[in-house]
């Protein structure tokens, strides 16, 4: 028999079997499996095809990185047993975009995930599920609330028990009572359209400083990294150790980048010198020279990428001087056939990435035949057809100073955000959790208000109330004669498990550092369950609201086994003029005990109490005072007035 692991993923997947109360519901389908990667691979290309916008990748990279990002080309269930390792699913599924990008276009792999840490690929395709699962939302509670002003229009007179602890207390209306559960389910209708436009896109990179995008932003792209298409990175550069064949940059993002060195491993390595030290000299040779393994070129910003050598067997011949942004000491390697590991022609930068010098076909036109970055690279001389026309140079000054226009670190987030359709976070939010706990909070609150309505059904529709009724009733598997009101059963029960899962989400606002160990981690699927949840609930009752079924006849009967008691309250204010208000209550208490002891009218039994009563109140005026129908206050226009709202319609 196959191992879990060896299993087909298919024999995984969740299928809402013990789910019910939101199988079946559009919320499913946005918050599944395939739509979380699809949101995982929309928010790699949209960053890439940002990165691009500002000149900062070229056109043909986004173009690969948008092409490759489809879902159906990944295996969800090996990216789900992969993420064990590094304990998310960006990681493996940034190795296995970039090696499908390098199959059709290597140049291109380099620009993956370039800058970004797992959690902004991650927090960002938790809030497009959560965008595009919310309208599903709200398009169920605006049906649900149709459907229950229709009744509340149609039954805004209709006389029923209001009840208080389980008890008949003064009559209302069924009217105003679906007026009610409109009213909640409007409330959590534009909670959810106004929190619709809120939710921010995150990027930031490792620590939450856009230290990696500026590095990148400030040397350009006349020096990007090529890609190996046989080299996937398989860890995430900001969690995990470099593994064999990969080459280390510093700026937190991980690429692919064998080395042509050989076995000899630290036989291709070059120095690198550090923003913090001297420098360093060309390493021995021996295969236990770094963590990375054999054969990996060390830039020293933080950041993977793609640099394989076309140095051969030398390894560290050919690696060319890299200054440090504050002029630290550098690392010349011995003469070899090119100036850098990538290969003849190449430039090594600062944040680790090379690329064609000479040739330069991802280089901007019009720069500066040399002009230094912000980490102190020398940028060569733009060339060859493939430069970018009209892009200012990397480090050119904005007309009145500043950065140029949409350049930079600041203004890819904005980008970014504008690429996925997201909104613009004012702060990176690794560990402000705010959209977090504002969705947690709205989808509490939603799930509650429907679960007010079904709670309401599921007492109006026991078997000696029977007031109101599902339109289609369960059946039973031993009692044949039932008709259960199943779908206020499935809300009641999303209603019950979704404070819990809110509880889990705010309390991830409690986190420690730059990224928590275990709380970030929590909210995934906490949140997607929520968010079915709620889906599923409003689905629910979408369906319950329009098949309702009311009972007005009922509804008199149930008014009438109490024989007027539920007027006490009316007659005390009618007879107090007449007998005194103490006197009036005493004959009213005295009077209601009769009336269950000897279940008779209210009305005889006032009578029967001050025999003198007739004589002052006529007995038709009694009759009308304690009819139940006729204390209905002000519930008509109370309905008629919460009828005039109207739900948002802004999302």
């Amino acid at each position: 028999m196959n191992s879990a692991d060896d299993a087909p993923g298919a024999a995984y997947g969740d299928s809402g079997l013990l789910a019910p109360a939101w199988a079946g519901s559009a919320a499913e389908a946005a918050t599944g499996d395939a739509a979380y990667l699809t949101a995982l691979l929309d928010a790699e290309a949209a960053l890439t095809r940002a990165q691009a916008a500002l000149g900062q990748a070229p056109r043909s990279a986004a173009d690969a990185a948008t092409a490759a990002a489809r879902a159906d080309a990944f295996d969800v269930r090996d990216l789900a047993l992969r993420a064990r390792d590094g304990g998310n699913p960006v990681i493996p599924l940034a190795a296995v975009l970039t090696a499908a990008v390098a199959r059709t276009d290597p140049a291109a792999a380099a620009y993956v995930h370039r800058g970004a840490t797992s959690q902004d690929i991650l927090d960002t395709a938790l809030m497009l599920v959560a965008a595009r699962t919310l309208p599903t939302i709200t398009a169920d509670l605006a049906r649900a609330a149709e459907a229950l002003a229709a009744l509340a229009a149609a039954h805004r007179a209709t006389p029923m028990p209001g009840r208080t602890l389980t008890q008949h207390a003064v009559p209302t209306t069924f009217g105003l009572k679906a007026a009610g559960w409109r009213a909640l389910l409007l409330d959590a209708h534009d909670r959810l359209t106004a929190l619709h436009p809120t939710l921010p896109a995150q990027l930031a990179g490792a620590t939450g400083t856009l230290a990696a995008f500026t590095a990148y932003s400030s040397a350009g792209l006349a020096a990007a990294p090529d890609a190996d298409p046989a080299a996937a990175r398989e860890t995430d550069p900001t969690d995990a150790p470099d593994g064999p064949g990969t080459a280390v940059t510093g700026v937190g993002d991980t690429g692919s980048a064998p080395s042509a060195a050989g076995p000899s491993g630290a036989a291709g390595r070059a120095a690198v010198p550090r923003g913090d030290g001297p420098g360093g000299a060309p390493a021995a040779a021996g295969p236990a020279d770094a963590p990375d393994g054999p054969g990996t070129a060390v830039t020293g910003v933080g950041d993977t990428g793609s640099a394989p050598s076309a140095n051969g067997p030398s390894g560290a011949a050919g690696r060319a001087p890299v200054p440090m942004a504050d002029g630290s000491g550098d690392a010349s390697a011995a003469a070899g056939p090119g100036d850098g590991p990538d290969g003849p022609g190449t430039a090594v930068r600062g944040d680790g990435s090379g690329g064609p010098a000479a040739a330069a076909p991802a280089a901007r036109a019009g720069a500066p035949g040399a002009e230094a970055s912000e980490l102190g690279v020398t940028a060569r001389p733009a060339s060859g057809p493939a430069a970018l026309a009209g892009v200012p140079a990397s480090g050119a000054p904005a007309p009145g100073g500043g950065q140029p226009p949409g350049d930079g670190a600041l203004g890819l987030v904005g980008r970014f955000a504008a690429e996925v359709g997201l909104a613009e976070p004012g702060l990176p939010w690794h560990t402000l959790r705010t959209p977090v706990a504002d969705l947690a909070a709205a989808l509490a609150f939603c799930s509650g208000a429907l679960g007010k309505l079904a709670a309401d059904v599921l007492v109006l529709s026991r078997t000696e109330i029977g007031e109101a009724a599902e339109g289609e009733g369960g059946g039973s598997s031993a009692m044949p004669h039932k008709r259960n009101p199943v779908r206020a059963t499935l809300i009641a029960a999303a209603a019950r498990q979704a404070p819990a899962l809110a509880a889990v989400l705010v309390q991830s606002l409690a986190a420690e550092d730059e990224r928590p160990a275990g709380a970030w981690h929590a909210e995934w699927q906490t949140l997607r369950e929520l968010l079915r949840l709620a889906g599923g609930a409003a689905h629910q009752a979408a369906e319950l609201a329009e098949g309702l079924k009311v009972f007005p006849q009922r509804m008199r009967e149930n008014l009438d086994t109490t024989g007027g008691l539920m007027t006490s309250e009316r007659v005390v204010a009618a007879l107090s003029p007449v007998l005194g208000r103490a006197r009036a209550k005493e004959l009213l208490t005295a009077a209601a005990r009769r009336a269950v002891a000897e279940r008779v009218p209210l009305a005889d039994a006032l009578v029967a109490e001050e025999p003198g009563l007739s004589e002052k109140v006529s007995e038709d005026r009694l009759r009308r005072l304690t009819d139940p129908a006729g204390y209905l206050g002000r519930a008509p226009e109370l309905t008629d007035r919460a009828l005039r709202r109207r739900p948002r319609t802004d999302i």
